[in-house]
């Protein structure tokens, strides 16, 4: 948004101060989930579905394979040719991520031989210690690979079409004797799987005569659709598990569960009713239309309780916030908002470190402000990237492969702004993210009723 620079500037904390003391990182933990290979298969099978694109979907397959069947993953799409086309890594300690990464822009990378040679034949290959030094000490690559990360063991399976081979996953292991028959059994499925993907991706579809609605506003949209979804489909499978028992404790769990889903589907209600509004613009409401009093602090403890509901591998809390802070906002950006900026934490934060979510208020000579903060122990973002990543579609430069459209904190820019509001972001690679939102405060109290 190159028009809004001036403000922008004037945001967003630079250079980056240091996150709060005790911050480190964590790497992913190389032992395997304690989830079956059944809930595992349909949950794969699940985000494989929804990505229409093979990139998209190699970058998915990468994304489930770690930790779960490897601490490293390449998944390899083919050309017609049987030759790579694109490439895709996942590592499970982000700071290694990037050398894994290389792999993705080598240029000749198209012509790797061991994975030419496993989609020629069509066969699962079992890599030892030597083999896969081989493999990725192979000439194509810009490293030896083998030796920086210490892989000791892989397997090579190929994603079979009905007619040719349509990519290739390379799973990746420290420890020398890891693929024993029921992992290959499992890494063949999945390797099925993708490729009836790949096969079913439909044609592009035709550019659309006339422009209907700025591209910019269409994904912030899509985009912000995409939480409530994964939301409703998580809960949806975990029903479904839990059908055969009709204890009191699975009761109760039931009964969570679909309260989480009606809440989800009335957010994708009211994203559907702006997305109409964006298209016809004559029939959005005045500005202010859809402003109550609202108490943040009950909405971010609703927002909270759906992260914890569907992510089990972080700790999401509340750390300091007063019993109530109304004030005369958008409920539904709002929660917008707050769902992006902890779904971002999270995204970007390795397993089993904390996301903390406070609410405090806050007085200077600009006036009173309701202050919200999430803060992370992931990843982090580089001082460079920092002045762009409330642009859309910009990310950091060391995201790597984990999946992301750069439209997230884009959204969360629109909802400060729409309410006259402030924003910060204070990072530092590797050690994490913190962003403060400041809301106005009016000088009068509110009403005794309010909504959240």
């Amino acid at each position: 948004m190159p028009a809004q620079q001036g403000p922008t500037e004037c945001l967003v904390a630079m250079p980056a101060a240091a996150p709060p003391p005790g911050s480190h990182v964590d790497t992913a933990p190389t032992h395997l989930p304690s989830v079956s290979s059944t809930a595992f298969l349909a949950e794969a099978s699940s985000q494989l579905a929804d990505s229409r694109d093979p990139h998209v979907a190699a970058r998915t397959l990468a994304n489930v394979s770690v930790p779960r069947l490897g601490e490293g993953c390449i998944v390899c799409v083919l050309d017609d040719a049987e030759n790579v086309a694109f490439v895709a890594t996942k590592h499970h300690d982000p700071r290694l991520q990037e050398i894994l990464t290389d792999l993705e822009s080598h240029p000749a990378m198209h012509n790797w031989q061991p994975i030419v040679s496993v989609a020629h034949s069509q066969e699962t290959t079992v890599l030892s210690r030597l083999t896969t030094t081989l493999l990725l000490a192979d000439g194509n690559t810009p490293r030896t690979i083998a030796r920086d990360l210490g892989f000791k063991a892989a397997v090579v399976v190929p994603a079979k079409g009905s007619r040719r081979t349509l990519g290739v996953l390379v799973l990746l292991s420290r420890r020398a004797r890891f693929y024993n028959s029921g992992r290959l059994a499992l890494a063949d499925e999945l390797a099925s799987r993708f490729a009836h993907v790949v096969e079913s991706a439909p044609a592009a579809l035709p550019e659309p005569a006339g422009e209907v609605v700025g591209a910019e506003a269409l994904a912030t949209a899509v985009h912000d659709l995409l939480t409530p979804l994964t939301y409703i489909k998580t809960s949806a499978q975990l029903l479904r598990r839990l059908e055969e028992r009709t204890d009191a404790t699975t009761g109760a769990e039931l009964r969570r569960r679909l309260e989480g889903i009606d809440s989800a589907t009335v957010r994708i209600t009211t994203e559907l009713r702006g997305l109409l509004q964006m298209i016809r613009p004559c029939a959005q409401q005045p500005p202010g239309a859809d402003v109550a009093w609202v108490d943040v602090v009950a909405l971010a403890r609703r927002v909270v309780a759906e992260q914890v509901a569907i992510d089990d591998e972080h700790e999401i809390g509340i750390g300091e916030a007063p019993q109530q802070l109304s004030g005369p906002w958008n409920a539904d950006e709002l929660e917008r908002m707050l769902t992006n900026l902890i779904g971002n934490a999270i995204k970007y934060s390795p397993a089993h470190t904390a996301v903390d979510v406070r609410v405090t208020v806050e007085e200077d000579t600009d006036g009173r402000w309701a202050v919200l903060r999430v803060a992370d122990r992931g990843l982090g973002i580089p001082a460079r990237d920092l002045p762009f990543v409330f642009e859309p579609f910009q990310r950091g430069s060391n995201v790597g492969a984990i999946a992301g459209t750069g439209l997230g904190l884009a959204s969360v820019w629109q909802a400060v702004k729409l309410h006259a509001g402030r924003l910060w972001i204070e990072s530092e690679e590797g050690q994490g993210t913190r962003v403060t939102v400041r809301l106005p405060l009016p000088l009068t109290p509110a009403p005794t009723s309010t909504h959240d």
